[in-house]
């Protein structure tokens, strides 16, 4: 398949046959030969779980997927005297994962976890170990109007760990 069709407006049912074809090429090159002990580990796991008649299921390289996931913005702030006109930014540290909500987008616990993800990804793929400390990361959802109930929820679960919530009232 070639991508000469840059540019060319494509129906749903062919975009769709498009990414299912990127997505096969890129199983393929993720498929890299394993390990001895990475094939005794399954072994094992699959041994344990045949034990449970049907209740556990072992997957191998499981897609999490269909597209990279991708944070809508991350905000990199390369010196710490940096001051915000905006006290909603004050927070910020040396990298902030933001996911920003219209009023008709879903605010959930999902969407949360969802930015937390990403953000233990973009820590997680930095070249090295320390690189993207997670002690200057924040995790930020803003949205076009407040959710009371959400706010509530995530304030109180907030303070039970002993975080702040700043921007749960925004």
């Amino acid at each position: 398949m070639s991508d000469a069709t840059e540019g060319v407006q494509l129906t749903e049912r062919e975009r769709r046959e498009r990414i299912e074809y990127h997505l096969a090429e890129l199983r393929k090159l993720r498929a890299t030969p394993r390990s001895d002990w990475h094939a005794g580990f399954e072994a094992l796991l699959r041994i344990e779980a045949h034990r449970h008649a049907g209740l556990v299921h072992v997957r191998t390289e499981e897609e999490i997927g269909e597209a990279p996931p991708r944070a809508d913005f991350v905000v990199l702030v390369e010196d710490e005297r940096v001051e915000w006109d905006k006290e909603i930014f004050g927070i910020f540290r040396g990298i902030n994962v933001l996911e920003y909500k219209s009023p008709h987008d879903s605010l959930s616990e999902r969407v949360l976890r969802k930015a937390c993800g990403y953000a233990n990804l973009y820590i997680g793929m930095a070249e090295r170990e320390g690189d993207r400390p997670a002690d200057q990361v924040t995790i930020s959802v803003f949205r076009a109007a407040r959710n009371p109930c959400c706010s509530r929820g995530w304030r109180g679960r907030a303070r039970s760990c002993g975080a702040r919530c700043p921007a749960s009232t925004a």
